[in-house]
Formats: structure tokens, sequence, C-alpha cells
């Protein structure tokens, strides 16, 4: 068991005091990114040179138009094997609707936010497919990621020559807001998709689209000689990074530093109050206005219908403004007539009801013209919005920092002009600045920190940070049940010896240690031959309280991981020093141990999952 001593802990170290010899990072000529985002998704890359600035972006087609990015949604056949993505699954899977051969398809969308709505995430973990069948989420990650970056050597191939994956390191976007569990996840479907770790870099979705919008001139700035110009933003600019995607809404605090670096100077912070969230109002708008049995059976026998009203939604919810009237969509009669027939519902019957309930807010006209009025529109947005606006206020009423009045709106639920009137109505005072491309901005940044990781200098701790250890009892104070007697000694057990403070500043490189005691079990003859030759097991955990006390859920503390540290060859001595840390990477943590002795180190990423 590992006891602590007081006396050493908290301490800092450089990473160069770490006494084992560490394999040189692994150069790379190209850097290629993904934006795996709940409702869109796209790829980019570039060469690794910091001087070029030119980034080729994905480009995804459908009848009709191209986009950069396309939806988050993927086909796989019955025996699971991957068929389409994006605007090709969606095509692929209306055509199986229309001929009724769905059946042992798997159809996936806005998968991604299982990773934030699952309290305990494993490798286990299963995700649903439209029809509720279930597959595991790694797997179908995987499958994306793996899809994705044959796409991006298919289309390196057609730049230029000779390029093999080894040449490429791969970035991959994450909210800010998710979990350590999450992070590895994506990680670990990298991995299974044939990206090895030295090969792959993680990015904090608002910290990639700041790297991207740092470089743009959106600052008007009056120089000396009273010319005007427009720069980017000067060193010492502080803005809230609004980053509103398909699923989250990301926020965060950066300062700009000497050379484009950047720093976090406030905690990140964000819910799930995406884009999204206006589908599922309209969803629940539809089963309310046609009744519940007529949209599942949309759903489950005329999906192609029910998603081509979904593309539509998602063309009206984009133009849609503060001061529109009546928004209009063209439904497919015969088909909803069908839809209702089958349900053994009366479509006049049923349709001059919904009208007079929804009087003067939303209407379904004789020729198949659904209309919505304004006010019920912005219903449809309420709960998204009102979160993004306290979050922001939040995070602009700053005591320490002062007053913040940029706030720089990236991410595709940004590009919404309705967005941005709230914004700009319910904060006075707030000055917003949107990229050409918002929704590109993540994306972009992404492959410009493959480039140039260290310029993120520093971070804020979400969490606080520590290990599982022992110490005396003390009396009257600890808790009973965490009493234990070993060697003679009465001890404390489960208790948090805590690094990192959530709120701490953080550098990457910088590494909080502390020494404990490990000792060997006299109680018996067993003892003492299992605890000296067994390998010792340090527990990792996080609390969202600044001074966690002990491991216990009443601290809000959960585990994150485990380093196992091995015994020399002779076994254990009867007392053994070991110093115990985590080390802050670029986006992750990392926990070592050392044995002082004999110098022994042991190095391992966290194991959440």
């Amino acid at each position: 068991m590992a006891t602590a001593k007081g006396e050493d802990s908290s301490r800092k170290l450089s990473a160069d005091a770490l006494p084992t010899s560490t394999k040189p990072e692994k150069k790379h000529l190209m850097v290629a990114a993904i934006d795996f985002g709940t409702t869109f998704t796209g790829y980019a890359f570039s060469t690794q040179k910091l001087q070029d600035d030119s980034i080729i972006c994905s480009l995804f087609q459908a009848e009709g138009f191209k986009s950069e990015k396309g939806p988050t949604c993927v086909l796989l056949n019955p025996d699971t094997t991957f068929s389409a993505f994006g605007y090709d699954a969606e095509t692929k899977y209306m055509a199986l609707c229309l001929e009724d051969k769905t059946e042992g398809f798997y159809f996936f969308q806005h998968f991604k936010m299982s990773l934030y709505k699952t309290k305990k995430l494993s490798r286990e973990t299963k995700i649903k497919d439209l029809n509720g069948k279930e597959l595991p989420a790694l797997d179908v990650f995987s499958k994306v990621i793996k899809h994705l970056s044959e796409e991006t050597y298919k289309q390196l191939s057609r730049n230029m020559t000779g390029i093999t994956e080894d040449d490429v390191l791969w970035v991959i976007t994450v909210p800010a807001i998710w979990s350590d569990a999450a992070k590895q996840f994506m990680r670990e479907a990298a991995n299974k998709a044939e990206i090895e770790d030295e090969d792959l870099k993680l990015i904090l979705e608002p910290e990639a689209a700041s790297f991207f919008c740092n470089i743009q001139k959106s600052c008007k700035i009056v120089k000396v000689d009273d010319t005007v110009a427009l720069e980017p933003f000067p060193v010492g600019h502080k803005y809230i990074v609004a980053d509103l995607g398909g699923g989250t809404a990301d926020f965060t605090v950066h300062e700009i530093l000497e050379d484009h670096n950047l720093r976090e100077i406030a905690r990140s912070d964000g819910d799930a109050y995406g884009g999204i969230l206006v589908d599922q109002a309209f969803d629940e708008f539809l089963s309310d206005f046609f009744g519940q049995s007529v949209v599942h059976h949309l759903l489950e026998k005329q999906t192609h219908l029910y998603m081509e009203i979904q593309r539509a939604f998602e063309v009206k919810k984009r133009t849609f403004l503060r001061d529109s009237s009546w928004i209009f969509f063209r439904l497919p009669v015969v088909d909803f007539k069908d839809a209702f027939e089958a349900c053994n519902v009366s479509y006049d019957d049923a349709v001059s009801e919904a009208n007079a309930k929804y009087s003067g807010k939303a209407e379904l006209t004789r020729n198949g013209m659904l209309k919505l009025s304004a006010e019920t529109m912005k219903g449809f947005f309420d709960k998204a919005v009102d979160g993004i606006v306290e979050f922001i206020k939040k995070m602009r009423f700053n005591e320490e920092l002062g007053m913040i009045n940029t706030v720089l709106m990236v991410g595709g639920f940004s590009e919404s002009k309705y967005v941005q009137e709230r914004i700009e109505n319910e904060i006075p005072g707030v000055r917003l600045v949107i990229p050409p491309d918002p929704s590109l901005a993540v994306l972009k940044g992404a492959v410009l920190y493959g480039k140039n990781p260290r310029a993120i200098t520093e971070r804020i701790a979400r969490f606080s940070y520590g290990f599982s250890v022992a110490r005396p009892f003390d009396e009257g104070s600890d808790p009973e049940e965490l009493k234990i007697t070993q060697n003679g000694m009465v001890l404390c057990n489960e208790v948090f010896n805590k690094l990192i403070t959530r709120g701490e500043i953080l550098k990457n490189g910088q590494m909080f240690h502390s020494v404990v005691m490990y000792q060997v079990n006299t109680d018996t003859a067993l003892t003492i031959l299992l605890s000296s030759l067994r390998p010792i097991e340090s527990l990792v955990y996080k609390s969202t309280k600044e001074d966690p006390k002990y491991i216990t859920a009443e601290e809000e503390c959960e585990e994150i991981g485990n380093l196992i540290i091995r015994p020399p060859r002779t076994g254990w001595p009867s007392d053994s020093a070991l110093l115990q840390g985590i080390i802050v990477g670029e986006s992750e943590l990392k926990a070592f141990a050392i044995n002082l002795e004999t110098k022994q180190a042991y190095v391992a990423n966290l194991d959440c999952l």
C-alpha cells in the first residue's frame, strides 16, 4: 500500500527531469485533420511547412450542390462492413427504403453525441442506428475514421506523388467539454482505423477555431500615421470563443500572445446546446401536429420521406431571420395520405384538427404547403439559444479578467443569422466576430495546430487530479469506514492526494508529482510473499471540487486510470520510495511513476475506458 509523504506533494518538474530515454518525436511531411462533427464532418490537409498556408478541404457532393462537409451519417452493410458515408449514405439508404430493402442494413446519424451523453463510456458501449439496432460504438467510429483517412490519402495522391501513410500527421478534433474517457475513445477509434499514436494528435475544437481565426484580419487597427487597416487580433487581446456546433456549444476565453501564440485564461465550459436541439424541437412539433403514430410510421416505413423533410428544414433553419413572417414547406400530399391511411387515421379530420389547434401558429394547406409562423420557428430555437446566451453572459462578466466584449463565433450553428441576432440583442455591448465559413474554422485550425502544436502555451485545468493513497488516520476527522490497519499502523485509506487543482494554469510538458512510500504487508507470511512480488497499482482520480479530501462519490471523484508499477526482480523491499505524478500533454494527461532506488520509470496514458 502506498502512503503519502505530505512534504513532497504538489511539486512541479519540467519534462526533461523524467529519468527515462524518450523517443524523439516523429517528423511528418503532411498534416491532415478530421473535424468529426455531430451533424457535419469534413477533412483537410496541408504540408507541414509553417509558411505554407494553403489548406485543401474535402468535397462532398449531393444532387445539385457541393460542400466541404458532409452529413455525419454512415451506412453499414448487413455484415457490418462499410457501405457509404455522408450524402452518399443518405442517398443509398433512401433508395433502399423506396425498394423496401433496408432489412439488415445499419444507418447511423448524429451518433457523435453518444460519447457526450453516455455517463459510463467504455470500449463495449453500444449505439443504436435509426431503427434501434445496436453495434459497438468503437466499431462504428473507427469505420468512419478509416473511410475518411482513405479518402484523404486518395486526394493526397492526386495532388502529389510518393506520399505514404508514414508521412502524415493526423489531427482529430474533440469538444472541449468532453470527458477524458470520450477523448481516449476517439484516440482508440483512430488506432483501430490504423492511425498510430505517434501519427495522431487530438485538439479541442475551440482551440482549433481560435488558431485559424488568429491569422485572419478581423480587427480594425488605427496606426500611428492615422491610416486604418484590418489586422489579426493584437497581442494582449482577450476574447470568448463560442464554438456552436451541431451537438454541443463549447466556450472558452483566449488571450493573444507574441508570435500568434495563444493561452487559455478561463476554464472551458459548455453543454449540449447545438443546432440539433432545433431539429429535435421540430421533430416534436411534427409528432404533435400530425400525430405520433403517423410520424412513427414515416420514420419506420417511409424513412426517405422523413429524411427529405429533415433536409428541407435544415435549409429553413439556416436562413431563418428574426423578422421573418411565415416559413413554408411543401410536403408530398400523396405520400402523407398513405401514411395516415396505414395508421387508420382520417387525413382530412387530422389536418383539420391540427390546423385548429395551431391556429395562427401553423397550418397545412390543401395543396400540401406547411406554414409555420415566425413565433413557432423561434420556439424551436429557444432552448439552444437561451443556453448559449447564458454561457456567454457568464464568461463575459468575469471578475478576474474584467469585461470581455469580443465573441469569436465559429461552428455550423453560428452561421444562423437568428442566433447572431439573439446574442447581439440580449447582450448589449458585445462584438461578434464571425470569420468567413465559420463551419470550417475548426477544421482548418486543426491543420494549423498540427504544424505548430506548441503555440497553445497554457490551459486551465477543468478538474482536480490526483492519486489514491493512504495516510495516518485522524480520529474525529476521517470517516470510520475508511479506517484500516496494516503493519500495526492505523491508516486512512482512499485519500485523494491532489496534484493538480481545478482552475490551475497548466503548461505543456509540466509535471506534477509527489513521493509515496510503498510498504510490504507484514501481517502474515502470505501477505509478505504476495505484496513483495505483485505489481503496485496506482489509481488516478479526478474531481470537480477544488480540494477533495477522499476519492469518494461525495467528493465528486471519478477514477480515470491506473498505472501498473512492476517490482524489481528480487521483489519489493520492506520500504520503497516511489515518485508518482501526472504529465500535462497537449490535450491529454499521462501518469508516471519512478522507483527512486532503481530509477526505473513507468509512463502510461490514463485508461479512462
